[in-house]
C-alpha cells in the first residue's frame, strides 16, 4: 500500500504554548509492520500537558514496533496501554493527554483512540467520523439529552471522560476499516474539529494537495478564534497492496496472519466485488482502465419462473370480481330499502274539494277554491 501524507500543528490564537504532539512512522525497516500515525492533545487543565502528549506519542510508536504480536489490533492496544503507564508513573495522575493512532497495513486501517481526538475517513469527498469522542457532552448527545449544536456551545464540552495517564489503567476504542484507492484518513485534535466542520475538512483535503489543505484548515480554525492548539495529520491511499491483476499473474494472496478475513478465505476478485457492493465504487483495476461499468459477474438478470408469470393477472381478476360483488351488494341494499321497501312512499293525494248539496235535492255543486259561502237572506217578517 502506497501512502502520501501531510501533518501540521499550531498553538492557536489564545494559548501561549502548544500542548499537541504528533508522530509519523512510515517506510524504512518498520514498513513491514505498517505505517503508524499518532496525534495527542495534552489536557490543558493538568500540569505539563505538552510533556504528557510527547511521551504518549513516542511511547506508542516505540512500543508498537518493538512488539512481536502479529495481531495489529492487539499490538496497538498494548502500545496505548504502555503509554498510559509511562505517563501515569511520571505524572502520578497529574498529567494527561488524549490521543488517536492509525495503523495502515494490508489495505486497511486500524484505529485506536482515547479522549476527543478524532479520526475521519474521507471517501469520494464525503466525510465519516470513525472514532467516538470520550467526553461528557458526547455521552449526553448519545443519550439524546443534547443536540450536536447544543454540545458545541455547552460549557462542559471540554470535560474528558477518558485520557492517557489520567488513571493507572485505560480503556480504549478500536476500529478497523477496509480502504479503497484515493481514500483519505484525517487525524486531528479538538482544536480543529471544534472550529471546522467535517464537511469543510473533507472539501479541503479532497480539492487541494494535502500540505496546502492542512495549512488552510489550520488558518480557518484560527480565523474562527483559534481557542485551542490545532493539529492535523492527513493520509492519502495512493495505491493498494493487493491488486487483482498482480494476484492473477502470480497466483498469490495475502497471508492469513495479516489479511482481512474476507481475503484469507476468498479470491481477490471476490474481495473486490464485496468492496464494490459495500461502498458503491468500481474496483481499483476497473478505475485504472477507465472502465466505469460494473463487472459482468455482478450483473445478474432476474429469472421469472413459469408458475409466477400469471400471478399479476390472477390478482387483477380477483380485484375486479370483488369490486363487482361489492357494487351488486350495495345496489341491492339500496333497491330494497329505498325503492321496493317503501322508501319511495306514495305521494299524498289532495282531498277532493267540498261540495254544496241543495236542501231540496239536485246535483251537488262543487266549490271552487275561491268560492265564498253567503248565508241565506233572512225571511221577511209575517
Amino acid at each position: 500500500m502506497q501512502l502520501r501524507h501531510a501533518a501540521r500543528t499550531d498553538a492557536g490564537k489564545t494559548r501561549d504554548h502548544n500542548e499537541d504532539s504528533y508522530g509519523v512512522e512510515v517506510g524504512g525497516e518498520r514498513a513491514a509492520a505498517g505505517a503508524l500515525f499518532v496525534v495527542c492533545d495534552g489536557i490543558g487543565g493538568f500540569a505539563s500537558g505538552e510533556v504528557a502528549s510527547d511521551l504518549a506519542v513516542k511511547t506508542t510508536i516505540a512500543h508498537f514496533y518493538s512488539s512481536d504480536n502479529a495481531d495489529a489490533r492487539a499490538a496497538l492496544i498494548a502500545a496505548f496501554e504502555a503509554s498510559n503507564q509511562v505517563v501515569w508513573e511520571q505524572g502520578s495522575g497529574k498529567m494527561g493527554t488524549t490521543g488517536v493512532a492509525a495503523l495502515f497495513r494490508d489495505d486497511a486501517v486500524t484505529i485506536v483512540n482515547a479522549g476527543d481526538c478524532r479520526a475521519y475517513l474521507i471517501r469520494n469527498g464525503q466525510p465519516r467520523q470513525i472514532t467516538r469522542d470520550h467526553s461528557f457532552v458526547a455521552e449526553q448527545v448519545a443519550a439524546g439529552m443534547l443536540t450536536e449544536a447544543q454540545a458545541r456551545e455547552s460549557s462542559y464540552r471540554n470535560i474528558i471522560t477518558r485520557a492517557i495517564g489520567h488513571r493507572p489503567e485505560i480503556e480504549v476504542d478500536t476500529f478497523r476499516e477496509p480502504l479503497l484507492k484515493d481514500d483519505i484518513v484525517v487525524l486531528c485534535s479538538d482544536g480543529l474539529h471544534g472550529q471546522v466542520d467535517a464537511s469543510e475538512i473533507a472539501l479541503a483535503v479532497s480539492r487541494v494537495p494535502l500540505e496546502d489543505a492542512c495549512a488552510r484548515l489550520i488558518k480557518l480554525a484560527n480565523d474562527r478564534g483559534g481557542p485551542d492548539n490545532i493539529t492535523i495529520v492527513a493520509v492519502l491511499v495512493a495505491e493498494l497492496t493487493f491488486k487483482t491483476q498482480r494476484n492473477a499473474q502470480t497466483n498469490s494472496s495475502p497471508t492469513a496472519e495479516f489479511a482481512p478475513a474476507a481475503v484469507a478465505t476468498q479470491p481477490v476478485e471476490h474481495r473486490t466485488q464485496k468492496l464494490q457492493s459495500a461502498y458503491g465504487l468500481s474496483p481499483a483495476s476497473d478505475r485504472r482502465r477507465g472502465d466505469r461499468r460494473a463487472p459482468r459477474a455482478a450483473v445478474v438478470q432476474p429469472q421469472i419462473q413459469p408458475n409466477q408469470a400469471g400471478k399479476p393477472l390472477r390478482w387483477l381478476l380477483l380485484y375486479v370480481a370483488t369490486a363487482l360483488l361489492l357494487a351488486a351488494v350495495i345496489f341491492g341494499a339500496y333497491y330494497y330499502l329505498v325503492i321496493a321497501g317503501g322508501g319511495a312512499s306514495e305521494l299524498p293525494v289532495a282531498a277532493p274539494p267540498p261540495t254544496l248539496t241543495p236542501t231540496g235535492g239536485g246535483t251537488p255543486t262543487p266549490l271552487s277554491a275561491t268560492a265564498t259561502l253567503v248565508p241565506p237572506a233572512a225571511s221577511a217578517a209575517p
